[in-house]
């Protein structure tokens, strides 16, 4: 992925984008509760998922762990997939935050126990904690140290 200090979420307004709701928001930002995936094919696996609210745009950057986190095997409970009205698995977009230290972007932690679950067909979305939340972390590394060292090798 390459690095672009220069940036800003407004760079992203002119990519397409796949808008989805989120009625009840996320962690932190209950009132913003529509979404926006956005992307840059410089930044894949990498997405943006831009929230709106009354105090304006906020902007997460997100993955889909498919392929990305080994052995990831979220659960969800009956009521969660009765909300989003899933009634297959292949229906389910999931979306992982991704927390990036400014100056350290190795140090990169993905939160596993928190996805939030998107309906493909319905475009409704959801934050919630998965059933087997015990097995993973809220701040699992991205990218292990083994990785890193042959990265900057």
């Amino acid at each position: 992925m390459k690095v672009q200090p220069e940036l800003y979420p407004s760079d992203l307004e002119t990519i397409a984008a796949n808008a989805f709701a989120l009625p009840q928001g996320i962690i932190g930002f209950g009132e913003h509760r529509r979404a926006e995936l956005l992307y840059l094919p410089e930044h894949l696996p990498f997405l943006w998922m831009k929230l709106q609210g009354p105090t304006g745009p906020v902007n997460f950057v997100v993955i889909e762990p498919g392929g990305i986190i080994p052995n990831y095997e979220l659960e969800i409970f009956d009521n969660d997939a009765e909300n989003l009205q899933l009634s297959d698995p292949a229906e389910a977009m999931v979306l992982n935050i991704v927390t990036l230290k400014q100056h350290s972007p190795l140090d990169a932690t993905v939160n596993l126990i928190g996805p939030i679950l998107v309906n493909r067909r319905t475009r409704i979305g959801r934050q919630l904690v998965i059933a087997n939340y015990s097995k993973y972390s809220a701040r699992h590394v991205l990218i292990q140290k083994e990785t890193a060292v042959a990265i900057s090798a």
